[in-house]
């Protein structure tokens, strides 16, 4: 059987969705062995994974916690420190630190995150096959300017000003100009410097990307130059979930679920706007159960039991609490929105940073939820979406169809399946070869 190497990015939302895949390729008999900053390794050996780490030099334990800092300044210094590290580790990578860990595994295939592409220049100069897992919606659907060339105009000059106001922000400490060392790395393993990818968050042209979501679902409009393989949401049931004071939940009362994600840091203003309309809400609606899940950067003390109708925790057990929810109040995070349509739970999005404005417009777009700006969220806002929302039979039919069409597709294609079609393809190995996975 084969060996896997898994590199995710060290965040709770990246690492989540590669556990049902490892666990059912372990199931099949392969070797999966996960590789990542130090920050990476309790999660994935709480789930029974194999875990070496690398860069603890560069990234000591601690170094992706989400930044929480109660003051920009203070923020800004965690930014800059974070900065520092990165370029460090990036410096190690070209001096090959990376290489040992791949002589120690001798993967067959690499499975690696977008957001952390350096493994697949070193998986490219030892000619292992690399799978770009995805573990979120397809690029162009957040960064249509970069493959539509029908754009608009004003597309063409956001990107232009995105890519100025980070040559200013490397200026100032805030973040690193990759493309010197992209070029170097690549340089080291033999891949060609004018093939590598400007998009962000990928190196490496050409690889085959496994989007967790059926077609129905994330394809992007158009024609894609990309080996897209959508295959099921690979929600892990099984996984381990946090305790959870289940014995103050009223029972006769719909529940609405809050869950601003597992990172947080995003802006604390916008958070605490977003978490005082939700907690505002709640006292206008006591015949309704609430449970506030406020992400590891904020306190709960503010929030839990401001209404008798509220529970407040840091973590919530999203898997146990979604059946028995009425509505779900989101951030819009990839993760968190399947697991809703898995199921069936109707959702108010309120997009915070990064994809989640375009997973919000899928949510919308698909009629199993709508978008809130958290910039214009108040209490009264919030209650008329929810009110909206709750028994909704033209949501709810929308929300069952989507529901079954998750539910099929993990029968149809497993992402395991996928990843054993690409071993047969590799080069020496049996088989007729990928095919592609729809």
């Amino acid at each position: 059987m084969a060996t896997l190497l898994f590199t995710p990015f060290p965040g709770r939302g990246h690492i989540h969705p590669t556990l049902k895949l490892a666990r059912e390729l372990r199931a099949r008999g392969h070797r999966v062995v996960y590789a990542g900053p130090l920050d990476s390794r309790e999660v994935i050996t709480k789930e029974g994974g194999e875990f070496i780490p690398v860069m603890e030099e560069q990234f000591p334990a601690g170094s992706f916690a989400p930044f929480a800092a109660p003051t920009l300044r203070e923020h800004l210094s965690q930014v800059r420190l974070f900065v520092r590290r990165a370029e460090r580790a990036l410096q190690a990578i070209e001096a090959g630190a990376l290489d040992s860990l791949f002589e120690r595994v001798r993967p067959d295939l690499l499975v690696c995150d977008p957001l952390l592409p350096y493994p697949a220049l070193v998986a490219h100069g030892l000619k292992i096959p690399t799978l770009a897992f995805n573990t979120n919606v397809p690029q162009p659907l957040i960064y249509p300017f970069l493959t539509d060339p029908n754009i608009s105009r004003f597309f063409w000059m956001r990107a232009w000003l995105i890519r100025t106001g980070f040559a200013m922000l490397a200026m100032l400490g805030l973040t690193l100009r990759l493309g010197p060392y992209n070029k170097r790395i690549a340089r080291r393993y033999g891949y060609p410097v004018e093939s590598l990818a400007t998009e962000p968050e990928y190196l490496v042209r050409g690889l085959p990307e496994m989007i967790l979501a059926p077609r129905e679902f994330a394809e992007p409009p158009g024609p894609v130059k990309s080996q897209y393989l959508f295959v099921g949401p690979g929600i892990d049931l099984e996984r381990s979930e946090p305790d959870f004071p289940w014995e103050r939940l009223a029972q006769d009362k719909p529940l609405v679920l809050f869950s601003m994600g597992s990172m947080g840091g995003y802006s604390r203003t916008l958070e605490k706007r977003v978490l005082d309309a939700v907690a505002e809400a709640a006292k206008a609606r006591p015949q309704w159960q609430f449970v506030l899940a406020v992400n590891p950067t904020h306190e709960t003390t503010p929030f839990d039991g401001v209404a008798p109708n509220v529970v407040a925790v840091k973590y919530a057990p999203l898997l146990q609490l979604l059946p028995r929810a009425a509505v779900s109040i989101t951030h819009g995070g990839f993760n968190t929105v399947k697991e809703c349509i898995h199921f069936g739970v109707p959702m108010v999005v309120v997009p915070l940073a990064y994809d989640q404005p375009t997973v919000g417009r899928l949510v919308e777009r698909k009629g199993l939820g709508v978008v809130c700006p958290p910039k214009t969220l108040t209490s009264e806002i919030l209650l008329r979406q929810l009110d909206l929302l709750v028994g909704d039979p033209a949501r709810r039919a929308a929300m069952t169809t989507m529901r079954d069409c998750f539910h099929q597709r993990e029968k149809d294609n497993s992402a395991a399946d996928a990843v054993e079609q690409l071993l047969q393809a590799r080069p020496g190995a049996p088989g007729k070869g990928l095919q592609q996975v729809s």
